[in-house]
């Protein structure tokens, strides 16, 4: 979780002429993106509830392809995978500028993410995406899943980023995953702490999923992430400490295979304004 240092240089001429959306104004947009769309997903949810009594309650063995994924978009969840197994997933994403202006190595991500649980509740994932300093680098890491129950899972994960294939420089992120399961409501939290080799930065990460079965095979609801400069003097794009994303979350499963759509408001990379990010993923597990 490597976030970008301001250089003073870049940009200079825009951040004098932009002029930078307040923070407590983007909060609030974030804050009301997340209870509308919680509250429109959960109100769909009431269609699928409806016929609660009627449906056969599903084993792990018949969970969609989607609740198996450890990580869909930018939130892990205890409970998965449930099941020995492996998967793979796709990941596609772009920011562009309300207002303001978008650093241009934030404008286009995304990458490859493999996972594979050779033993129940251990999963290994690595990955290699495009990062917020528009290197391509690689990342591997480890989810342990060490309580659950029929609603509640409770896991850690650990994670060494580095800065690029060719980058011996990294940095280690440990995180509490937590996830509920009720019928056909979901949350997923997580909370993470991080910090580079040779940096004096150390950075946290809030990020939370909440979604609701509008059916068996489509999940709707929404997605947020937060992340805060705990501690150094280097600033974020924007002169901020902070930054966020948070939207709606669209993800369906068919057979082994899902897709996600996760789309809404980002400071993320905005280096002045307020921007849009849309990230798209394709995966599928055994």
């Amino acid at each position: 979780m490597s976030i970008p240092s301001r250089d003073p240089s870049h940009r200079e001429g825009s951040l004098e002429a932009a002029t930078p959306l307040p923070a407590r104004a983007f909060a609030a947009l974030s804050f009301a993106a997340v209870l509308g769309f919680s509250s429109a997903a959960l109100a769909a949810g009431v269609v699928g509830e409806a016929h609660e009594g009627d449906a056969v309650e599903r084993t792990d063995a018949q969970r969609p392809a989607q609740a198996e994924a450890p990580v869909v978009a930018l939130t892990h969840s205890a409970r998965a995978p449930a099941t020995t197994g492996y998967g793979a997933s796709v990941i596609g994403s772009g920011t562009f500028a309300l207002s303001g202006a978008v650093n241009d190595d934030t404008q286009l991500g995304g990458g490859l993410r493999l996972w594979a649980t050779p033993l129940e509740s251990f999963t290994l994932l690595a990955e290699a995406q495009r990062r917020d300093n528009g290197e391509f680098a690689p990342a591997i890491g480890l989810q342990v899943r060490f309580w659950q129950d029929e609603r509640w899972a409770f896991g850690a994960l650990g994670r060494f980023k580095s800065e690029g294939f060719a980058e011996i420089e990294g940095e280690v992120e440990l995180g509490l995953l937590g996830s509920y399961d009720a019928g056909a409501s979901h949350l997923d939290l997580n909370l993470v702490v991080g910090g580079g080799f040779d940096e004096a930065e150390t950075d946290g990460e809030l990020a939370l999923r909440l979604g609701q079965d509008v059916f068996g095979w489509l999940r709707a609801g929404v997605e947020s992430r937060v992340r805060y400069r705990l501690s150094g003097d280097a600033l974020l794009p924007g002169g901020r400490k902070w930054d966020a994303v948070a939207g709606p979350q669209l993800t369906a499963s068919f057979d082994h295979f899902f897709a996600s759509l996760l789309t809404g408001p980002t400071s993320v990379g905005v280096v002045s304004g307020v921007g849009w990010q849309s990230m798209l993923t394709f995966g599928g597990v055994l």
